[in-house]
């Protein structure tokens, strides 16, 4: 947890600083800050250099899962498609 709190904070300091980002946009970079682990919660942390492609299009799974399990309706699928890019695709 302290890791993902540590990113909330650095990404915050981030939105803060870029004024030219939309509160849209910083929105969406400080919940991928937040959320951006939770298929390792369960997949656990591999290391990139052991890390399959089967292991991220499970862990992209299980993020979607639980995307939809906590925050269900609450996030839009046009937000939940651009976190899931910000997460698995940068």
């Amino acid at each position: 947890l302290h890791h993902i709190y540590t990113t909330y904070l650095i990404t915050r300091e981030y939105v803060a600083n870029h004024s030219e980002l939309t509160d849209e946009d910083k929105s969406l970079l400080l919940l991928a800050a937040i959320t951006h682990d939770w298929g390792e919660a369960i997949t656990g942390d591999i290391l990139l250099p052991f890390k399959t492609e089967e292991h991220s299009k499970k862990e992209k799974e299980l993020f979607e899962e639980l995307l939809e399990e906590y925050l269900g309706r609450a996030v839009d699928d046009k937000t939940r498609a651009q976190l899931v890019s910000i997460v698995f695709d940068s």
